[in-house]
């Protein structure tokens, strides 16, 4: 099983890991945060998974977020600004 593929199941076993992750602004605090939860992952593993991990969006989720474009929808903001967050901790 790759890096990716064992931070992919982390994740999914632990959603919670993630929102305690964008505490921090470095991938090597996060790869010290995961250590302590017992999985031994290097920053360039979290770099590489946060990079595969990204997919590129339909023209309609485009048109959203273009130029800054609010959806006004709570949950669906909340869940945009809360993964680019996540993904930005990850890829400083």
């Amino acid at each position: 099983m790759t890096s990716q593929e064992k931070l992919s199941a982390l994740f999914a076993e632990n959603p919670n890991y993630l929102k305690e992750i964008e505490n921090f602004s470095t991938p090597e605090q996060v790869a010290n945060y995961l250590e302590q939860k017992g999985v031994t992952v290097t920053s360039g593993d979290l770099i590489r998974y946060a990079s595969e991990s990204v997919t590129e969006l339909d023209d309609a989720a485009l048109a959203r977020v273009a130029g800054g474009a609010w959806t006004n929808n709570d949950d669906n903001d909340r869940s945009v600004v809360t993964g680019a967050i996540a993904f930005g901790v990850m890829v400083k």
